[in-house]
């Protein structure tokens, strides 16, 4: 046990009878020992309790945005809270709201800095914050991302994913039956889904992708492969407007894109052929593969591009490193949820991008990396 400071404190031969402080013997830190090491074993239980319920924070989080207490508090000046009554009287199509659960919920939320807490303990208030402004309004609203990760369809994959290690399996498959990007043709709600979530994460991108890489001013015309609804592309051409655009994905994608000015939407299936441009852009859709379709995806690339085309691939790198930052922290986040969603999907090394690449003909590779989770990795057709 640690030892009392009074016992730590000895007379100075020169300090006048004033006591001065004597830095502790080996002795005393190995009695110290014991008290540490329970320390740490008590701090290593309070973090496994947090990552047990971890998704209890998510999963509220979600009740909180599709009942749309976000918007209803955006509503008010800024720093401004309302009750749990007062908000649950605003609440769209709920003639008779259960105010003490939504009070339970939000004070729950509040609780892990997500919601500003006001008022008192018999009144407690609640306000948008530093994390939940990120809920609200067009421009870097995660809510679709939320949305994606907490659907129940999204949900069932991660209950198999033991089974992916016993039997190679993929377990968004053996949770709904279909694999992901099939079942998305076949369901169109959860297909769109998909598409705003990948949509968010372009608007999340794009602003300081755009800013920091200016290679597009060299190019005429550009290819964004597995390019959604558009919205990269749509930021691309605002900046470059003389880039002749084609937003390429399959045509039940591609189908629901909105008409975006210098853009031209095209379906077709990536694994055939990709149409020609002067660049290839190709964002967040390679980590959806094992490394045989993504050299399959890259030959066609390849023959897409003039010589001297090039390839700008925006993707997480993963790195080896023992103190993740929050670049590699999403790195891991994307890599296990490629486990979980696909059959061979993950995220890649430096190296093994750049295997990638050199296998299909590729040269002149470089990595950019961006004050974002993603990098661009370019390179150059012969």
């Amino acid at each position: 046990m640690p030892l009392p400071m009074a016992t730590l404190v000895q007379k100075h031969p020169r300090s006048n009878g004033e006591h001065q402080p004597q830095p502790p013997t080996t002795d005393q830190y190995c009695d110290d020992a014991p008290h540490l090491f329970m320390q740490q074993q008590l701090r290593g239980q309070e973090l496994l309790w947090e990552i047990i319920f971890g998704g209890v924070t998510s999963l509220t989080l979600r009740a909180v945005a599709v009942l749309g207490v976000p918007e209803i508090l955006a509503q008010e000046r800024p720093g401004a809270s309302l009750s749990a009554a007062q908000i649950a009287a605003r609440l769209p199509n709920c003639a008779h709201p259960n105010v003490d659960a939504l009070d339970r919920i939000l004070k729950y939320l509040a609780g892990r800095d997500v919601f500003q807490l006001a008022g008192s303990d018999e009144e407690p208030r609640y306000g948008l914050n530093h994390v939940s402004s990120w809920l609200v309004g067009n421009v870097g609203n995660l809510s679709p991302i939320l949305f994606q990760q907490a659907h129940e369809v999204s949900l069932a994959a991660w209950n198999h994913l033991h089974e992916v290690v016993l039997e190679s399996c993929e377990a968004f498959e053996r949770g709904i039956g279909k694999p992901i990007f099939s079942y998305a043709r076949e369901h169109p709600d959860y297909s769109r889904i998909i598409n705003d979530s990948m949509a968010c994460s372009s608007k999340c991108v794009m602003a300081a992708l755009l800013k920091h890489y200016k290679e597009f001013n060299s190019l005429t015309s550009l290819v964004d492969v597995g390019g959604g609804v558009g919205t990269a592309l749509s930021e691309i051409v605002f900046v470059y407007p003389h880039l002749k655009a084609i937003n390429f994905d399959q045509p039940h994608v591609v189908a629901t894109a909105p008409r975006i000015y210098g853009v031209e939407h095209v379906g077709g299936d990536m694994f055939d052929s990709v149409p020609s441009a002067d660049g290839v852009f190709i964002k967040n859709t390679l980590m959806d593969w094992d490394d045989e379709k993504c050299i399959k995806v890259l030959k066609n690339c390849y023959k897409a591009l003039p010589k001297n085309g090039k390839i700008m691939i925006v993707e997480t790198i993963v790195k080896f490193c023992k103190k993740n930052g929050f670049a590699n922290k999403m790195a891991q986040i994307a890599d296990i949820s490629m486990l979980a969603y696909t059959n061979g999907g993950r995220g890649r090394s430096e190296k093994q991008w750049q295997n990638l690449l050199a296998a299909t003909g590729f040269t002149e590779i470089k990595i950019f990396e961006l004050p974002l989770p993603v990098s661009i990795i370019e390179a150059s057709a012969k």
